[in-house]
């Protein structure tokens, strides 16, 4: 469905100096330095500011829809914004409040960091959750989430009229009236992604780590750091590196040699690429930036969890058990195994192509190598 190509292979070493050697290769994605379900938790709250039918309510905070108003309150919003990314919240529970929510929020994997008293200097990030519970008289308690490094975003108060109920704040974080105690981080920071042209090879994708190339190793601690934090193992991880080497020498926007617009692309070469560009669309509204590495993995792990019932997109699974590997794509990710039977186990059961490449047992355990000791 998605192997790497024998005319890609022979092609490889003379496209390397193509045309599209030109082009800075070291632009990264566009996902502003998140990803994965943080960067479609953190859309969902952007589109709930913008959207003109969202208003505040505590009575209603459970996402109730009341005269056309679907309403939260600033720990819904951040309640819902998660779960309907993705993250592992039940969506038919009563809402998480301030006070019950940063336990939750550790329990997903989010960092807890307290803040200083004078927080002036503190770098925030795109989708930090901010966060206090004062209890004491006339003392806040609120959440929101940072929309840039400098503004947040959130349901702010049912005393503001309709628009600015839920919304985009226009001063700064520091600005604001509330002084927050402790920001939810949540641990990948998004990496900084390498993406070379459609043709353009990261590297020998028969070699050692690419033939220990920078662009391929790049890249593959940014996928290796995504899925870590999904909970995936490193054995896991490693035998999808095995995988994404030959198919793509880990670069995002490569395009099938010689198979025109209905070839495999991006890092897994979908096949046809509809099958990327699809889950895309659902994801986020558009494809155009497909060769967004950030957004590629957001598109597997969307897959991942259609497969293993974490969500339902409305989209293909993807992982279908066969040839004698009877893995779920769950099992698969949480599997200690040898990482060479792992990219074997993955090549036939997601990548499933028409001829099997044996040879990428060896990659899985030498990106497994890599990973664990650094050689």
């Amino acid at each position: 469905m998605r192997s790497f190509p024998a005319s890609n292979i022979s092609m490889f070493v003379a496209l390397m100096t193509s045309a599209n050697s030109g082009q800075n290769p070291w632009g990264s994605g566009g996902a502003g330095g998140i990803g994965g379900l943080m960067l479609q938790a953190w859309q969902w709250i952007v589109d709930r500011c913008n959207a003109p039918d969202v208003g505040y309510d505590q009575n209603y905070r459970n996402e109730q829809t009341i005269n056309g108003i679907t309403y939260y309150d600033c720990s819904s919003l951040i309640f819902y914004g998660l779960g309907h990314a993705g993250f592992e919240i039940n969506l038919t529970a009563w809402p998480f409040t301030t006070k019950t929510m940063p336990d939750i929020l550790k329990s997903l994997g989010f960092e807890e960091i307290i803040l200083p008293s004078d927080y002036s200097d503190f770098k925030f990030q795109k989708g930090d959750i901010l966060w206090i519970h004062d209890e004491s008289s006339g003392g806040h308690q609120h959440t929101e989430m940072m929309y840039d490094d400098t503004h947040s975003m959130g349901a702010h108060s049912k005393r503001l009229p309709l628009p600015d109920q839920v919304s985009i704040n226009t001063y700064t974080v520091w600005e604001s009236t509330i002084h927050y105690w402790r920001v939810y981080r949540w641990p990948f920071s998004g990496g900084n992604w390498i993406i070379g042209g459609s043709s353009e090879y990261f590297g020998n994708p028969t070699g050692e780590l690419c033939g220990n190339n920078e662009k391929a190793i790049n890249n593959a601690n940014v996928i290796k750091d995504y899925f870590l934090a999904q909970g995936w193992t490193i054995n896991a991880i490693a035998g999808l590196c095995g995988n994404i080497q030959q198919e793509s020498t880990f670069n995002p926007a490569l395009q099938e040699v010689g198979a025109g617009e209905n070839g495999g692309h991006g890092l897994v070469q979908w096949t046809p690429p509809t099958d990327l560009f699809h889950v895309m669309d659902v994801l986020y509204g558009s494809h155009a930036d497909w060769t967004d590495g950030q957004k590629q993995l957001s598109v597997i792990y969307a897959e991942f969890q259609q497969s293993t019932g974490i969500k339902n997109w409305g989209i293909e699974p993807q992982w279908y058990p066969r040839h004698g590997y009877n893995l779920t794509w769950r099992q698969w990710s949480q599997s200690t195994a040898d990482a060479g039977y792992l990219a074997m186990a993955f090549q036939e059961e997601y990548e499933r192509p028409y001829v099997i490449h044996p040879e990428r047992e060896a990659y899985g355990q030498r990106w497994y190598k890599y990973f664990t000791t650094g050689e």
